[in-house]
């Protein structure tokens, strides 16, 4: 189940996240059907911070200035205000998961 994982392979990405769920039947990957904060901005925070992670974990200082001039600030006040869409996003997949248990199983996953 693990091998050829994406989030392995490169940068997190939720493309590389949905490619991860698809390959163990999570389909569709749908954040917003959990949560509609999801498709109202929580969106856009997830992908500042993963362009923001991926950057500094390169050490990228040209793509470091374009997303500052993005709006996307390499603080952690600026990481702290998108804390509660990254506890939404843990809930939504937490909550696709446990339907997805619950479906092949017939039972509470976790409980």
């Amino acid at each position: 189940m693990t091998s050829g994982r994406g989030v392995d392979r490169g940068n997190a990405t939720l493309t590389a996240i949905k490619a991860d769920f698809r390959r163990l039947g999570l389909t569709p990957f749908d954040v917003g059907s959990y949560d509609s904060r999801w498709n109202a901005g929580d969106s856009a925070a997830f992908e500042g911070l993963v362009r923001l992670r991926n950057v500094l974990a390169h050490g990228n200082d040209n793509e470091l200035q374009r997303l500052r001039v993005d709006g996307v600030m390499d603080t952690v006040t600026w990481a702290r205000r998108r804390l509660p869409a990254l506890n939404r996003l843990t809930r939504a997949m937490d909550r696709l998961v446990w339907d997805h248990v619950k479906h092949v199983t017939g039972e509470d996953p976790w409980r």
